[in-house]
């Protein structure tokens, strides 16, 4: 009695081990979400329209929208995931994030995280598109449904920064965050999905618990064993149907 229930023990410990070996998590990357838009900008825009039919589609297909915290718990053995996790992010801080996108995602219940930048909160003279603010910050942050987290200070690219010029730039956001959230600042998003294994060893020393990247040769999906400084990211396209969005999902799974 006693071998077989060492053997049933062993083999459970393996089915889990290959149950955490089979999951693999998306995480997607947006950045605007406004009602027009140049057809060449879809890599970086879409409508409020094509949001909502992305998110629901997702719903639709299955998919369980999950926070980096979780993913973080799950790497770490303290949770398990749903079959079909997904992670929602956003880059920059823009305020059609705060106007377009979060109505949707508050009536949808999904969980998203914005990577800010900080320097830029609540400017709309000097830069491409008009950023939320602090206070727009806050009232999503409480709405238990938008994480607010790091995209550097300045959005210095960090591949061509001298060291001092990089721990600033980790640093000074993850203060600011603190100063006007009153909450750390626990993951990052790399400006240009640059960074050197010198800035990788900076994001931990300043605290951060996983970072993230895009460039179109290492989109993918994330495993358990991917390095938690280096986790892919998916370009989410305007113009796609949700069955297409879906597709692509899937696709990237083969990466």
């Amino acid at each position: 009695m006693k071998k077989f229930l060492i053997c049933f023990c062993v083999f459970l410990y393996l089915l889990s081990q290959t149950v955490c070996a089979e999951t693999v998590v998306p995480i997607l990357m947006y950045h605007n979400i406004n009602e027009t838009y140049l057809p060449e900008n879809a890599n970086v825009e879409m409508t409020p329209a094509e949001f909502k039919e992305q998110m629901e589609a997702l719903l639709n297909a299955g998919y369980t929208p999950i926070t980096l915290y979780d993913y973080v718990d799950w790497v770490n053995g303290m949770e398990t995931l749903p079959e079909k996790p997904v992670i929602i992010t956003f880059d920059d801080g823009y305020l059609n994030n705060y106007t377009h996108a979060f109505p949707i995602i508050k009536a949808l219940n999904i969980p998203i995280t914005i990577f800010i930048i900080t320097d830029r909160m609540g400017m709309s003279d000097g830069v491409a598109y008009p950023h939320f603010t602090w206070e727009q910050a806050k009232e999503m942050l409480d709405s238990g449904l938008v994480d607010i987290e790091s995209h550097t200070n300045m959005h210095s690219d960090l591949l061509l920064a001298d060291e001092k010029t990089a721990i600033n730039e980790l640093r000074m956001s993850k203060y600011l965050i603190q100063k006007h959230l009153g909450r750390t600042a626990n993951f990052l998003a790399y400006p240009y999905g640059n960074f050197t294994d010198a800035v990788k060893l900076q994001a931990q020393k300043a605290g951060y618990m996983a970072c993230v990247k895009i460039k179109p040769q290492t989109q993918g999906v994330n495993k358990i064993d991917n390095d938690l400084y280096e986790l892919k990211r998916i370009t989410a396209f305007g113009g796609m149907s949700g069955e297409d969005f879906i597709n692509y999902i899937e696709e990237n799974k083969e990466r």
